[in-house]
Order: structure tokens, then C-alpha cells, then sequence
């Protein structure tokens, strides 16, 4: 319809929306070409908003690439015009973005300073909604860098913004966080209860990669408790759902799962604990899943 009335500004938006519905079903080539035809279109007439929306969409088409460089040249690009045209949204939901890439390529200090931006822009204006993922990301940060006491602090406040305003989602990623808090300070019963919730609620919504990071923290429990075989046989399902899913762990899990692995490789010496990974790399997640509740349900 745009096409066909000539208006370069409305085939734009369309363009840039229809690309992002492509990245969704997982076509990245697709997107990236709406997306860099919503640039030139928004570039041609001069419109910002449009400019900065199809920077912003390529960024998120590069990050799916694992294209960190050209993701945060899209970004910064995106903030600055969205900061210029005082679009609330489009500042906030890019810096949360920057946020995010800047956590995953371990630069911390960057990746707080722009999170807790985005808490003070929300707090000013009464927003929740990003609110919620910078803190839940605060929380991550503070992990990774061993300040559980931080950590927890920022759990408890995403948590409860996330019961506020019915953002399940984000309870669940927060669930995680404090289950893997729970398990650094030494109390492996209350970890496995968050995992356990944040896994239901990851499972209920057909969400891998929640539920690969939640068995990575019950596999923590269980070499915490001495069950070693059922943990490396945990780890080696994790280790192939990750393979499968062509993703990676972020910072604070990665760290904490590595942790995990060495302690259970020791423990079981590298011939059983290489068999009982390897069985548990032959079971899907579903049936990972069922072990874990039918285990836990007993405790």
C-alpha cells in the first residue's frame, strides 16, 4: 500500500516492523534487507525518527549475526538522533540494548553505567516496563563481578517491579539471578526453589534458553549436594542444547557454570564424568526438565 500511494515515509515504518517480524522467524538476510531499505527510504526525505528506528532495527539484525562491532556502531548512531529529537522511547529502549551488548562482550563498567541511565530515566518518568530489565541486568553485572551483596540488592527491587506491573518474563530471568546468588552464598535449597520457579515459568512458555540457564544453576545445586554423575549428566544436556541452539552462556552464568563443571570433573575424574556427560547430551530438555521437577518435587 505504501508503495503504491508513493510515500517513502509510511513504507519506512512498514518496512522497518515487516523486518523485525522476519528476524522473529528467524530470517536474518531478510530483515537486514527491509531494514537497510527503511534507511535509505528515511534518509532520502530526512525524516530522524525514521533514520533512527531502521538503525536501531539493524543493530538488533546484527547482534541475531553475532556482529558486535557493527551492532554498536548501529546503536550509537540510533541513540544519538532518538537523544536529538527528545524520543523518549527510542532513547531508552536503545541504551537498553547497549546495555545488554555491552554485558555480553564483558565491558561491565559500560554496561552498568548505561543500565542504571536507563533506571534513572525511568524512575524520572514513572516507566516500569525497561525499568525492570536494568535492574535484572544490575543484578547480572554485580554477579559476574563476585558482589552478591549488590546483586541481591538489585534482584529484590526487579523482582518486585516485575510483580508490579505482571512482567513474567522478567520474574523469570530474576528467579535465575536469585537462584544462582542463593547458591554462591552456600544455600542450595533455597537456589533450587528459585530455579525451579523460573524454569515452570520458562518451560510454560517454550523459552530454551531460560531453561538451559536454569538447569545450568540445578546442575550448581546437585554438585553442591554431591550428586555429581546427575550433574555432569545435567551439564552435557546444556552443553548440547546451547550447541543446537548456536548460543552461549552470558557472563555471570558462563563463569558460574564453568565453576560447576571443574568441581564436578574433579570429583568424578574425567572418564566417568566425560560418560555421564556424554548420556546426558543424549536426552532432550523436555525429558531433562521432568527429571529436575519429579527430583525436586521429592525435596
Amino acid at each position: 500500500v505504501w508503495r503504491e500511494q508513493d510515500d517513502p515515509g509510511g513504507l519506512s515504518a512498514a518496512l522497518s516492523w515487516s523486518g523485525w517480524i522476519e528476524l522473529f522467524h528467524g530470517s536474518i538476510a531478510v530483515a537486514r534487507e527491509r531494514h537497510t531499505e527503511a534507511l535509505e527510504l528515511a534518509e532520502k526525505i530526512g525524516d530522524d525518527w525514521g533514520i533512527a528506528m531502521a538503525l536501531l532495527s539493524l543493530g538488533i539484525d546484527a547482534v541475531e549475526a553475532d556482529e558486535h562491532e557493527r551492532a554498536f556502531s548501529y546503536f550509537e548512531r540510533s541513540l544519538s538522533l532518538y537523544r536529538s529529537i527528545n524520543d523518549y522511547w527510542g532513547t531508552t529502549t536503545t541504551l537498553q540494548l547497549l546495555a545488554n551488548l555491552t554485558y555480553r562482550t564483558r565491558d561491565f563498567s559500560s554496561a552498568r553505567r548505561l543500565a542504571q541511565e536507563v533506571v534513572t530515566l525511568e524512575q524520572a518518568e514513572g516507566g516500569r516496563w525497561l525499568e525492570v530489565q536494568s535492574q535484572s541486568l544490575l543484578g547480572e553485572i554485580a554477579r559476574a563481578e563476585g558482589d552478591y551483596d549488590a546483586a541481591a540488592a538489585s534482584v529484590e527491587v526487579s523482582l518486585e517491579i516485575a510483580s508490579e506491573i505482571g512482567h513474567i518474563a522478567s520474574r523469570a530471568w530474576t528467579l535465575r539471578d536469585a537462584g544462582y546468588i542463593a547458591l554462591a552464598r552456600g544455600e542450595p535449597d533455597e537456589a533450587a526453589q528459585h530455579l525451579m520457579e523460573g524454569l515452570a515459568i520458562f518451560q510454560d512458555r517454550s523459552f530454551p534458553l531460560g531453561i538451559v540457564c536454569c538447569l545450568g544453576g540445578l546442575a550448581g545445586v546437585l554438585a553442591h549436594k554431591g550428586s555429581h554423575e546427575q550433574a555432569a549428566e545435567i551439564l552435557g544436556a546444556v552443553s548440547a542444547a546451547l550447541n543446537s541452539l548456536h548460543m552461549s552462556f552470558a557472563p555471570a552464568d558462563g563463569q558460574a557454570v564453568a565453576g560447576f563443571t571443574g568441581q564436578v570433573q574433579t570429583a568424578l575424574g574425567t572418564d566417568r564424568f566425560d560418560a555421564a556427560r556424554d548420556r546426558g547430551a543424549a536426552q532432550s530438555l523436555d525429558a531433562v526438565v521432568r527429571d529436575m521437577q519429579a527430583l525436586f518435587r521429592q525435596k
